[in-house]
């Protein structure tokens, strides 16, 4: 899939169009292939490579081989990701915006490239803690310390000279941050007094038992004696099975992984609990479940969230995170995160963070009735997020101090529930087209019949005086042929088309629109193209808004995503303080790739950025605090287009019910494809959108110029694949006028409109900063209620040395 806003150069991959071999011999004659009048012509301006070689045997035979294989390919290929993109969590209400601390400039950072050094290279690994004020930076066999708020300039060396002979893999301070814990990669522990910034070792520091005969040392706090954790205090030992992948304490349990390559038989591609909560260690053995650990990849993280004590997170290599039961030691659950490696998890307080190799930080909350939503994805590093604990580290050596509580998101949401006591609101009016036209010239509107002629004008008649009009055309070119797919594929721009069909279908719809609606209307137009798709928006100069097409986009899918011949198009329309996207979308074709449509859809609204960087001039016109980067940033997002979804029944069964039963249209929508999804997927990203009801029969596949249903070779089953659908926040604020489809015979699919009244809204600037004090004296109740919960988990003195500091203050 590529973004952008022009249509990218690529090189076309042979196709040919799905035809007969005697629709293609007429075609090659000139003649219509679809059952029309020989005059006018059809497509008859481009001939296509394949339409003039249709009477070779020898070159169409080939072509037609490489068509199915590559047709095949590509629903293969669509299958295996929407397969894979079904089990991951909802974004569709995620915000991109990083949850930068109250107060915190949002370009800083603590780079720590200097205490690692640049004469290093390659660059050794680095390991960090984060205490309050104090930074501590292992590297290699170097060791410093610092405060935050002086900066990486000010950290000292901790002297460690002739003691460190190892290089450093973890460094921890303690709970009251007087002691620092630093391991090294030949079993070497050390304990350093540094409440006065420097080392002083306050034990003999090798335990070589740790590393080399796999035992484990537990350290306890003396609560009667009131003693923290330390080295010199009580021990117990814990004999486990050799190199463990991943081990973590959590709710007073050691819980340790083994990968299929390390260890022997028996001890590899597993996890075992052991309860250190006692004088004695006990093993318990993970529960059994149908995901294997080998199947799931070595764990590389883990975390347990506060809210729930019962459940604990441990994410994988292969971007899954397995859930966990505290008590059986049962596996409850598997939800795949990313295609990334899992690097770092951390559980606040009722959220999940989760860091990946991408640099990629995803906030999921785990707890929604619909499952596993995520409500926030932001790029919180260049590489790989190596740490995570409310600050972060990655591979581009740069600590980040991130919002746990997510402040700005819940003020954001507050803001936006309380928006009639800082705005005024208005309506306009808005009608949608959507129309498939198969390729077919708009010059064939006039020379045709009389519901061709006029279908436009009765579209535009039907709404009454609107103050807003788009037009969705898909296949506004012939697909099918490859010399006019490739001029248009290779040169053709947002501001140019090579093949002159956009350019006459513009002038087509604009004189209709300056005939039915004169004055103000043509001054205000915004087009966009893809291969294949066309949209054109016109809106009125004299409604007293302020309207303002701020940004377009498109995505290419359709044959690997090179040639583009499916895809969508998408413009974003500010109206005072309201924003609004439509959408324009050609969804994969047939009846069986359902997969691959939703897979389409999904990666539409997933995709970050769709729009251009954030446009600050119109913050208060996005939802939820969002940046206007994303679909649905927008208050209120049109889907339209050919939407290409199936009714699931025989093509005998359907006409019959059509031809007798007088509630055929009720009856057959219980087996529609995108009715079907809406109600039983719950990852299926238009379930949130509304649909006016259906009271017209299909809209595809016709025989061309006529109204009877497709009596081809590959008898289509009679479908509603050419639909208009609607997503806001609240249901008053979209009303539909009417949703119906419009006699015209020149495509295979019959047109469909849509008019709508919309609310739209204008801020007062200081009403809105007295809502917004408002929203933050509420605020700091919840915080207080997020920050009880995380301290019943993450206490000043925890008993669980490994859980210490996930929270800690700034």
């Amino acid at each position: 899939m590529s973004l952008s806003g022009q249509s990218s150069q690529s090189v076309v991959p042979p196709m040919t169009p799905s035809l007969s071999d005697s629709e293609l011999s007429d075609a090659a004659e000139g003649q219509s292939p679809r059952g029309g009048p020989q005059s006018p012509s059809l497509r008859s301006r481009s001939q296509s490579l394949i339409h003039l070689s249709s009477t070779s045997p020898r070159i169409l035979n080939p072509l037609r081989k490489l068509e199915k294989k590559l047709l095949q390919h590509e629903v293969e290929r669509a299958n295996e990701r929407a397969t894979v993109y079904e089990t991951m969590p909802d974004s569709t209400n995620a915000t991109h915006d990083p949850p930068y601390l109250a107060g915190q400039p949002r370009s800083e950072h603590i780079n720590v490239m200097g205490a690692v050094g640049e004469r290093h290279a390659p660059r050794p690994q680095t390991v960090v803690d984060v205490a309050g004020d104090l930074l501590a930076v292992a590297s290699d066999v170097r060791v410093q310390i610092g405060s935050i708020s002086t900066g990486i300039s000010a950290l000292r060396p901790l002297g460690m000279d002739g003691l460190l002979t190892g290089v450093s893999t973890a460094v921890c301070f303690s709970h009251n941050a007087d002691r620092l814990w630093v391991g090294t990669l030949d079993g070497t522990l050390f304990e350093l007094d540094v409440s006065q910034f420097r080392a002083k070792p306050t034990h003999s520091p090798r335990f070589p038992e740790i590393g080399r005969r796999c035992r484990l040392v537990i350290w306890h706090s003396d609560d009667q004696l009131g003693r923290a954790v330390s080295v010199r205090g009580h021990s117990t030992l814990l004999a486990i099975p050799p190199k463990p992948c991943y081990a973590r304490v959590m709710h007073g349990k050691l819980w340790a992984a083994w990968a299929d390559a390390d260890g022997s038989a028996g001890s590899t591609g597993c996890l075992r609990i052991y309860d250190i909560s006692g004088t004695t260690a006990v093993e318990h053995p993970g529960g059994e479940t149908e995901w294997s650990l080998s199947k799931l990849g070595r764990v590389t993280a883990a975390c347990a969230i506060p809210l729930d004590p019962y459940w604990v997170f441990l994410g994988h290599e292969t971007g899954h995170v397995s859930v966990w039961d505290t008590k059986s030691g049962a596996m409850l659950n598997v939800n795949r995160i990313s295609a990334h490696r899992i690097t770092a998890m951390v559980g606040p307080s009722r959220h999940l963070w989760i860091g990946g190799s991408t640099g990629i930080i995803e906030v999921i909350d785990p707890f929604t009735l619909r499952g596993w939503v995520i409500v926030k994805r932001f790029e919180g590093h260049h590489g790989a997020t190596s740490s995570l604990r409310l600050w972060s580290v990655g591979e581009d050596y740069k600590i980040r101090f991130w919002d746990g509580c997510l402040r700005d998101d819940w003020i954001a949401k507050m803001m936006d529930a309380t928006l009639d006591k800082y705005c005024t609101f208005s309506s306009i009016k808005i009608g949608i087209l959507t129309w498939n036209v198969d390729g077919q010239s708009p010059t064939l509107l006039d020379r045709t019949n009389q519901q061709n002629k006029e279908v436009i004008s009765r579209f535009i008649e039907a709404l009454d005086g609107p103050d807003m009009l788009v037009f969705n055309l898909q296949e506004a070119i012939d697909l099918s042929d490859l010399t006019l797919a490739a001029r248009t594929l290779l040169f053709a721009t947002r501001e140019h088309d090579v093949t002159g069909r956009y350019r006459h279908w513009r002038k087509t719809l604009c004189e209709a629109v300056d005939r039915l609606l004169p004055g103000s209307f043509l001054r205000y137009r915004t087009e966009s193209k893809l291969v294949g798709l066309y949209q054109v928006i016109w809106w009125r100069g004299d409604t007293g808004h302020s309207i303002e097409a701020i940004d377009f986009a498109s995505f290419k899918t359709g044959f690997d995503e090179m040639y583009g011949n499916k895809g969508c198009l998408a413009t974003a329309v500010t109206v005072d303080d309201s924003s609004l996207a439509f959408v324009n979308a050609h969804l994969a074709a047939g009846a069986n790739h359902a997969a691959a449509r939703t897979f389409d859809v999904a990666r539409y609204f997933d995709a970050n950025p769709v729009f251009g960087a954030g446009k600050g001039e119109y913050t208060a016109a996005f939802r939820n605090g969002g940046d206007g980067t994303r679909l649905l940033d927008m208050d209120t997002v049109f889907f339209a287009g050919d939407l290409n979804f199936r009714v699931q029944l025989p093509r005998q069964e359907v006409l019959d019910k059509l031809d007798s039963s007088p509630n055929a249209i009720e009856e057959l929508l219980q087996h529609d494809e995108l009715t079907v999804l809406k109600k039983q997927d719950p990852h299926f990203r238009l379930r949130d959108f509304e649909e006016a009801k259906i009271t017209f029969p299909p809209t595809y596949k016709y025989d061309h110029f006529t109204d009877r249903y497709d009596t081809s070779e590959k008898q289509r089953t009679p479908s509603w694949c050419d639909r208009i659908l609607w997503r806001t926040d609240k249901e008053k604020d979209v009303k539909c006028l009417f949703y119906r489809q419009f006699d015209a015979d020149m495509s295979d699919h019959k047109p469909v409109g849509a008019g709508y009244v919309v609310r739209t809204r204008k801020v007062n600037s200081l009403k809105r900063q007295q809502a917004y004090e408002l929203a933050l004296r509420a605020w700091v109740h919840t915080e207080q209620r997020l920050l009880t919960t995380a301290r019943s988990y993450y206490p000043p003195f925890a008993q669980e040395p490994d859980d210490r500091g996930l929270l800690s203050p700034l």
